[in-house]
Parts: structure tokens; C-alpha cells; sequence
């Protein structure tokens, strides 16, 4: 057996072992907390509330990445935002329910103070609050792929966490012990030109 099926089974089983969605989080590791908050929903936790969803993973970043998000765990109080260079979520669209005869989408971000799921609409209206009025540098980015894509091809290095001038980055202080390595660099996909 390689490395790299090995990590991706210690992460399976992480993401299958949690006790909650919430739990799953690792701060500064979004894109891994994704990786396994997918499997979890996609691959194991089908229940009847969910079995009607689809599920999407969104990029968001933008050109200088630096994009101001608010209700975030990383700052120290809600009114604060953090300046992510890119941010990973999860969407979730539900296509049929008693309630409502359209699609509803909602996010997952494990890392905000918000409940999970958060409709869309209200997660951008409290994330990235007023964001019409904002200097267009600071305009979040989104970058929509099929969850199922992310399972099979997910990767990431923590190389963009290394400053080369210092020498020194997060990847030293920061560990996890889940493992999500696949074929798909984050750094690719976050070179894909979208649609503000």
C-alpha cells in the first residue's frame, strides 16, 4: 500500500469517527476540514433529511488574495474580519422537500459562527457584509466544483503556507492528523479564472 491511499483512509475514518460536523475542524486547515466534512455527508451520513441534497465544494478567493471574511472562529470577536487568502466551504443544495418546491442552497463552514447549515443568501449577507459597497480588490472570488471531484482528487502540500523569504510558515507550527492527499493541488485550482 502507498502513502497516499493510506492518509486518504486515516481521514475517512477520522471524518466517519466524529462525534459532530463541528468536530471535524482543525483550524488553518480548511480545505482537509472539507475534504472530510464531504465524506462524511456524502459517502456515510446519507439520512433521510440529506438523501434529496447535492453536494458542491466553493473556493473563495479573489485576484490579491486577500479577502475579508466576517463570523469567523480565526478572529477574535464577530465584527472582526479575517483576511483569508482563500477559504473552502461546502454547499448544499437541497432538491425536493415539503417545504419548498425550488432548490435551497446552504453553506457549511465549520469554521464560522454560524449554524451549519446556513442558507446562502444569509451567509453572504453576514460574511461578507455591505460587499457591494466594497474596493473591488477585496470582492470574494467563488469557485464552484462537484463535491465528488474534491473526494477523488483533493491535495494539498501546505506549500502556499511557507513564507521562502523567512523560511519559516505555519506548516511547522500547524499539524493535523488528517490526511486528505489526492491528485488535485488547491494551487491549481485556485489559478482557474472565475466570476466575481
Amino acid at each position: 500500500m502507498n502513502d497516499q491511499w493510506l492518509r486518504s483512509l486515516e481521514a475517512a475514518k477520522s471524518a466517519l469517527e466524529a462525534t459532530s460536523d463541528a468536530s471535524l475542524r482543525v483550524p488553518c486547515y480548511c480545505e482537509e476540514n472539507v475534504w472530510r466534512l464531504t465524506y462524511r455527508k456524502i459517502c456515510h451520513h446519507q439520512t433521510r433529511a440529506t438523501k434529496n441534497c447535492s453536494y458542491n465544494v466553493a473556493f473563495v478567493s479573489n485576484p490579491k488574495a486577500c479577502v475579508p471574511m466576517f463570523e469567523q472562529l480565526a478572529a477574535n470577536d464577530r465584527e472582526t474580519p479575517v483576511m483569508w487568502d482563500y477559504h473552502v466551504l461546502l454547499f448544499m443544495t437541497k432538491t425536493t422537500s415539503e417545504d419548498y418546491i425550488a432548490p435551497k442552497t446552504y453553506v457549511i463552514d465549520i469554521d464560522s459562527h454560524l449554524p451549519c447549515p446556513c442558507p446562502l443568501e444569509d451567509y453572504v449577507e453576514m460574511v461578507f457584509p455591505n460587499h457591494t459597497e466594497w474596493v473591488k480588490k477585496y470582492l470574494p472570488y467563488f469557485r464552484v466544483i462537484d463535491a465528488s471531484v474534491y473526494l477523488r482528487h483533493f491535495s494539498s502540500d501546505r506549500s502556499h503556507m511557507y513564507n521562502t523569504k523567512t523560511r519559516l510558515g505555519m506548516l511547522s507550527r500547524l499539524r493535523t492528523t488528517a490526511y486528505c492527499h489526492r491528485k488535485m493541488m488547491i494551487s491549481q485550482i485556485m489559478k482557474i479564472p472565475s466570476i466575481p
